[in-house]
């Protein structure tokens, strides 16, 4: 591999966890209904303006031991989780496609997943639409028009059933459906054994005090790393 090579991987890593980065703060601040752009990145507890060090992806939380720079408080891990999981995910779909060629697709796919997986984390609950968009966009690439059709009717029936279920919430089945749209049954079993490992290392991460963990980023996760192998 090329120096040059090696470069655009870099640059494409960087581009995936700035990405990263960038949802969690939208994420987190249409969650709290303040706005996305303004005001600049700053520490939740100091309120201390961050500065460009601050704010480098994946490195800068290393670098910091995970604490705010001004107030020695924890930082949350949550867009460091968001900004490696996606540019490693971009790394993984630049190093499948041959160089020059240009999918944009997958990068589309990997990010809607990357949002799904923060909103079902600070929420529980995603946006209809963006699981929408994400099986209509498997369908148009995999030209699965009937497992669409399955897909939509399997959603219409959750509805219907929305409440009754005690195991396992309609999203998460919403999701599994989604995976099978999207790839074939032997990738849909790997993307539930992979995500249960997730899981669990998600739970170690995290400690939660309730019993309840969000499963569709483990799921999302999964999904990122089987679809690009």
């Amino acid at each position: 591999m090329t120096v040059l090579n090696q470069i655009r991987l870099i640059l494409i890593l960087l581009l995936g966890a700035s990405f990263g980065s960038f949802l969690s703060l939208a994420v987190t601040r249409t969650n709290a209904r303040t706005g996305i752009c303004f005001p600049a990145s700053h520490c939740e507890w100091c309120h201390h303006f961050l500065a460009p060090l601050d704010l480098i992806p994946i490195l800068s939380w290393l670098f910091l031991r995970g604490r705010c720079r001004y107030c020695q408080h924890p930082i949350s891990k949550l867009s460091w989780l968001a900004e490696c999981s996606l540019g490693f995910c971009f790394l993984l779909i630049a190093l499948r496609y041959p160089i020059g060629s240009w999918h944009i697709y997958p990068y589309c796919q990997a990010t809607l997943l990357t949002v799904l997986a923060l909103q079902d984390w600070t929420t529980r609950s995603f946006s209809s639409w963006c699981l929408a968009l994400l099986a209509l966009s498997s369908a148009i690439v995999t030209q699965r028009w009937l497992a669409l059709g399955l897909f939509i009717l399997f959603w219409l029936l959750l509805d219907k059933c929305a409440g009754r279920l005690r195991l396992i919430g309609e999203g998460d089945l919403l999701f599994f459906g989604y995976v099978w749209l999207s790839s074939s049954f032997y990738q849909t079993a790997l993307v539930i054994f992979i995500a249960s490992g997730f899981l669990l290392v998600l739970g170690f991460i995290y400690h939660p005090k309730s019993r309840y963990l969000p499963f569709i980023p483990a799921l999302a996760m999964a999904c990122e790393v089987v679809l690009q192998l």
